[in-house]
């Protein structure tokens, strides 16, 4: 199932966002006065891998998410390296938006980070392995293409071979024919 390592409720309409942690198969709530604009530029600039900071801040910032819920789209959802302990360790998890109105109409979103780095290692190594069958079957047609054109050569040089043994074979009955006189007798000791 779906285990999410952080959850966050945000409500849009005040730019807030209250947030929990997972620690020991509960939710707890974290304290934090810092706005969703605020977190989420901190998550971009501290916690997002460097090269994928751009595209979290442009999928995952706050107006982005009202535009979104504005659009009545139903989720966002991304893939990003992650350093949730700040200690430059990076795991991938997938960072879901859920849109919803709360009971009395408030535009609401749930935020949830789920630690998906397992899968990605699964992923990449089954991509490998696939890269390693693909390249040993490029190395086989080649070998089977080689193996071809060694064999067109081969037959190209028995036919050349064939053909001169004929010609050589022409001449000498050319020959022969020229040494014996060409009358009927000979030519039916050579008929029969």
């Amino acid at each position: 199932g779906d285990i999410y390592i952080r959850v966050g409720e945000i409500d849009l309409n005040a730019d807030k966002i209250y947030h929990y942690k997972l620690d020991r198969n509960d939710f707890l709530p974290e304290a934090d006065s810092r706005s969703f604009t605020e977190l989420s530029l901190y998550f971009a600039g501290h916690i997002v891998h460097p090269n994928q900071r751009a595209e979290f801040e442009r999928t995952f910032s706050y107006a982005q998410l009202l535009c979104a819920a504005r659009e009545n789209v139903d989720k966002i959802e991304q893939r990003f390296q992650l350093d949730l302990d700040e200690n430059k360790h990076y795991i991938w998890c997938n960072v879901l938006v859920r849109f919803f109105c709360d009971d009395n109409g408030k535009n609401c979103a749930m935020a949830l980070i789920q630690n998906i780095d397992n899968q990605m290692s699964t992923q990449n190594t089954e991509i490998q392995n696939l890269e390693k069958s693909r390249n040993h079957l490029q190395t086989a047609l080649r070998n089977i293409e080689q193996s071809k054109i060694r064999k067109a050569h081969i037959f190209s040089n028995i036919a050349a071979d064939l053909k001169l043994s004929i010609n050589r074979l022409d001449g000498i009955l050319s020959e022969i024919s020229q040494i014996i006189p060409n009358t009927p007798e000979n030519s039916q000791k050579f008929d029969a």
